[in-house]
């Protein structure tokens, strides 16, 4: 899996033994106002946080490899080897599908761009 450069400044470092991952969407004007559910595990899986039109939100997990979701009708999973102490930055892009519904995809990124979006046009944090 990727292995992202060291954190951006004002994000804490995860807690001993766990790995953090950052979810984060840009701003942009196509379906601002929706919300995206991230889902762990499979598509129906459990929530573990939304993200609004320029907003993030960090879960912690414990080593090894987790799935996510970006929605129930996206086909591609996104999957994370987690190392302890690691953070992995992931990215929300949405798509609409030729019927016009709104769907997340979920791809990999690294710190470095999260902190220059944070530093554009600050990303909102949103408490899960």
């Amino acid at each position: 899996m990727w292995s992202p450069p060291a954190l951006p400044p004002g994000l804490p470092p995860p807690s001993a033994g766990k790995a953090q991952v950052v979810f984060f969407r840009e701003r942009s004007r196509p379906v601002w106002l929706l919300d995206f559910d991230i889902r762990a595990g499979s598509p129906e899986g459990a929530v573990v946080g939304s993200l609004a039109n320029g907003s993030y939100f960090v879960i912690e997990v414990e080593p090894g490899v987790h799935t996510f979701f970006g929605s129930e009708a996206a086909s591609d999973p996104l999957v994370v080897e987690a190392e302890a102490g690691g953070a992995y930055f992931v990215m929300t892009l949405l798509m609409l599908s030729p019927e016009g519904q709104a769907r997340a995809n979920l791809v990999p990124s690294y710190g470095a761009y999260f902190k220059s979006l944070s530093s554009v046009d600050p990303l909102k944090l949103l408490r899960k």
